[in-house]
């Protein structure tokens, strides 16, 4: 999806991991470590794939932008946005989502 909206590859790529490390609605450990995950996919997209997983509040976190600084914070908007389209392409949230990415 985010190849779609002509999202850079490490945005991407950091979408296929986007709960290796489990989050706040996936409760679960894998045996890797940060070290091994950012030599399979690179440093950049690791880094957001660990924001993702351990952000708070996740879905609010992203959406208002709380603490997050450019670029993660329109990072991790288009991958809570393509996230949630995914899953539930009717929730109301996504054009609240829609409205601070522009689109």
């Amino acid at each position: 999806m985010l190849n779609g909206y002509d999202r850079p590859h490490h945005e991407q790529v950091a979408a296929l991991f986007h709960s290796i490390y489990g989050t706040e609605f996936q409760m679960y450990k894998v045996n890797v470590t940060r070290e091994e995950i950012q030599n399979l996919i690179g440093m950049e997209s690791e880094h957001i794939a660990n924001l993702f997983c351990t952000l708070e509040d996740r879905v609010n976190t992203i959406l208002y932008g709380k603490h997050l600084q450019e670029p993660d914070k329109t990072t991790l908007r288009w991958l809570e946005y393509c996230n949630i389209k995914d899953q539930d392409p009717s929730a109301t949230i996504l054009k609240e989502f829609e409205i601070v990415l522009h689109i």
